[in-house]
């Protein structure tokens, strides 16, 4: 016999059940081809600590002004900073 292949199935549990973030936040969950998620993440806010949870690498768009955020760190850890990325 051969081999099982798996089929992703979607998280459906809410951002805020799921990942603590706050209830009015809509994710995107991304999983990379190394293993690795990433989460895009609609907010109306900048993502101060609300969002420590979130994996490194991760962005976070403050959709009332537009203003873009990305967390740098280690891939595959959340100890990363919430930097702001300037868009001209």
């Amino acid at each position: 016999m051969g081999k099982t292949i798996g089929h992703p199935v979607p998280d459906t549990r809410d951002p805020a059940a799921a990942f603590g973030y706050p209830e009015t936040a809509i994710l995107l969950r991304i999983d990379r081809a190394e293993g690795v998620d990433v989460h895009t993440i609609l907010y109306a806010g900048a993502p101060g600590t609300l969002f420590g949870s979130a994996p490194n690498d991760s962005t976070l768009i403050n959709y009332t002004n537009g203003a873009l955020y990305i967390k740098i760190g280690t891939p595959g850890s959340t100890d990363g900073t919430w930097m702001s990325v300037a868009l001209s």
